[in-house]
């Protein structure tokens, strides 16, 4: 018999969550007012100092998730807001789409004109006056793979 529906894993961040209330149990009831959970991202929930959990649940249309809910814990009102991550095949968030979402592209093109000019003041003879093209090759690509690392710091 063939299958009703897929479900689609993706991540989303949970922000609002007391400290004192962040414990698998909570989470994993939380999560089941978005989907079937099936990660909790431990490291950013201490990177963040408690401020964000991001755990990734698998659900049906990623879209239709709301941007915050009332929830109850003990006899408490807080009010949780979520963020969904949009999610590449290989599992890594695309570079553009959060570049744009953040508005963080003159930040990107500062870092990487830095790191170009690092490049090349190591890799360039002192004696070379050849004008330098941005767009060669060889000079930018090893700049690109820190990318990713420098949006989880921002």
């Amino acid at each position: 018999m063939p299958s009703y529906d897929t479900l689609e894993e993706t991540w989303i961040v949970i922000e609002g969550l007391p400290p004192k209330w962040i414990s698998w149990s909570i989470i994993s009831q939380i999560s089941t007012m978005l989907g079937v959970l099936v990660n909790v991202d431990w490291h950013t929930i201490f990177r963040s100092f408690y401020e964000k959990v991001r755990i990734q649940v698998a659900v049906r249309d990623p879209a239709k998730i709301p941007r915050d809910r009332m929830v109850e814990i003990h006899h408490e009102l807080y009010l949780l807001q979520f963020t969904v991550e949009s999610e590449a095949v290989s599992g890594t968030i695309p570079l553009r789409t959060s570049i744009l979402k953040k508005n963080l592209i003159p930040v990107v093109m500062t870092y990487l004109e830095k790191i170009w000019i690092l490049e090349i003041a190591t890799t360039m003879p002192k004696t070379s006056i050849k004008p330098l093209d941005p767009m060669e090759p060889g000079l930018c690509r090893s700049a690109l793979h820190l990318l990713p690392e420098l949006m989880k710091k921002m």
